[in-house]
């Protein structure tokens, strides 16, 4: 379909009663024309220089809030002028509050010089309905108003792709064929709560890494902190020490999988190992480092029902091959790693909803009623898809195995839920659950995957293909152009015992 291009301007109204939430419409305020080879920034990544491939429009502009003193959700909408007939829309990351590049390649794309926008899908995303504090992108002040919350949570998910889809209609004259999600780590979190809650929008969705236990992750992070506070600097473990635990974990468990390749695949022979890991691990570290981090890397649970039944959260898998370098502040009581910064906001802003509440040693039970409250909107490891199944939804789900941010226990503990509910043969009819040994957050482990995850799910839904004999690619720079197969958990790939170690033929999927 081709856009109608005298009707590609700024301002564009859209009506409120377009939008299926509450809002008092929302405003297109700027349109930028682009030829192929021309560059286009902006976005997340201002200044970065993306040559455009095809020719296409990128609109700007803002939803306003119901709630008149509560920010605007900016958003950001790419529509080529040669359109394939199908949306996708981008996720956040972290606490959001900055508006997803349109025109970037996706997360673990195969070609990495042909983003979605190049193959023809409009392409969308928005801050979720903040802005981030340049000098703190992990407070979270803005909380404080209600609705902001509620749109970080999933509400600017539907209220942005509602105004895309208007767009489309008018731009276009047609509405979109399909409504694709695509998101990573918050984003991930964004991808399960726009199919969770709002199933008859979205066809499919890929789900990479995402923060499902929203509440008991925040609350592990925050307790984290503590210990580290708690022990002192004799608990802190530097960076060569993290490389020397990761050492470890490969000297006993790299060719548990076949052969000694850097990467930990066998997971659960590797877990039978543990008790050996641990052994050779406390003898180079300090009883305090050591306590800090069994600690650090224990489950976390509250105790009382959070709101889709889970009140435990599995811990990281460091034993296994996950480094959790980036948990440690540069001091005890600084409390500046990242995620420990996040956590405290959460807790001050939005669990305690006081700005000068302290967040040391908090007590969940303290404020059980609230993080119930914060549960029920953040949380997205609800197990019931009935609509989304039945409209014939379809989920590519994606883990690795050495995230340092998101535990992989926990995504494989989602996934059984669903089993649970739906039964194994069942749940593949329209879930495929893929643990990648060695792959991190996005970025970082020993593979990091480039793999097309889009097209895949796009034959999924419009031609019936199941996902089958998928590969992906290692692009970490010093191990560059490894392929493995890509397999459905519980399987991972094992090397026959012959051939090039490099090519995903010579592992079978176990």
């Amino acid at each position: 379909m081709e856009i109608i291009k005298n009707k590609v301007s700024a301002p564009i109204e859209i009506p409120a009663e377009k939008i299926g939430l509450p809002t008092r419409g929302a405003t297109v305020h700027s349109c930028k024309h682009f030829n192929v080879g021309d560059e286009d920034t902006g976005g997340f990544f201002a200044g970065a220089k993306l040559a455009a491939q095809n020719e296409y429009f990128k609109l700007e502009g803002v939803i306003h809030p119901f709630d008149e003193t509560a920010p605007n959700i900016r958003f950001e909408v790419s529509l080529p002028c040669e359109w394939n007939g199908k949306l996708v829309q981008f996720g956040g990351g972290g606490l959001n509050g900055f508006v997803p590049t349109t025109n970037a390649p996706l997360v673990a794309q195969d070609e990495i010089s042909s983003p979605p926008l190049a193959k023809g899908y409009i392409v969308f995303g928005s801050d979720s309905g903040h802005t981030a504090d340049v000098t703190n992108f992990m407070s979270c002040k803005w909380a404080q108003n209600r609705e902001a919350f509620e749109n970080f949570a999933h509400l600017s998910l539907k209220k942005t792709k509602d105004v895309v889809v208007y767009l489309t209609e008018l731009l276009y004259g047609a509405a979109p064929e399909k409504v694709y999600f695509y998101g990573g780590s918050n984003g991930g979190r964004e991808c399960m709560k726009a199919i969770q809650t709002y199933p008859t929008d979205y066809d499919g969705a890929v789900c990479f890494f995402p923060v499902l236990y929203w509440v008991l992750k925040v609350l592990a992070d925050v307790r984290n902190a503590d210990v580290l506070e708690k022990i002192g600097g004799a608990g802190m473990i530097d960076g060569d020490t993290h490389a020397k635990i990761q050492q470890i974990v490969l000297d006993i468990c790299d060719g548990l999988d076949g052969v000694k390749d850097g990467i930990v695949s066998n997971i659960p022979a590797a877990i039978e190992k543990r008790e050996a890991v641990e052994k050779a691990v406390s003898e180079i570290l300090s009883p305090e480092q050591f306590e800090a981090l069994k600690s650090i890397i224990s489950p976390m649970s509250v105790p009382f029902p959070l709101a889709f039944g889970e009140a435990e959260l599995p811990g990281y898998p460091v034993f296994e091959g996950a480094s959790i370098e980036g948990l440690f502040s540069s001091t005890p009581e600084a409390r500046d790693a990242g995620s420990v910064m996040g956590g405290d906001s959460v807790i001050s802003y939005i669990f305690a909803q006081d700005g000068k509440f302290n967040p040391r040693n908090f007590d969940p039970a303290s404020k059980q009623a609230r993080i119930q409250e914060i549960s029920r909107w953040m949380d997205a490891y609800d197990s019931n898809l009935d609509v989304f199944r039945e409209k014939g939804g379809k989920l590519i789900l994606v883990q690795g195995t050495s995230d340092p941010l998101v535990t992989a226990h926990g995504t494989t503990q989602f996934y059984n839920s669903l089993v649970e509910r739906y039964g194994a043969d069942e749940a593949s009819t329209f879930i495929k659950y893929f643990v990648v040994p060695g792959y991190g957050h996005g970025v970082g482990g020993s593979f990091m995957i480039s793999a097309g995850f889009l097209a895949t799910l796009d034959n999924w839904v419009t031609a019936g293909t199941e996902p089958q004999n998928l590969v992906a690619m290692d692009i970490s720079s010093q191990t560059i152009g490894r392929i493995r197969p890509l397999c459905e958990y519980p399987a991972y790939p094992h090397y026959v015992g012959d051939g090039d170690v490099n090519r995903a033929e010579s592992f079978k999927k176990v």
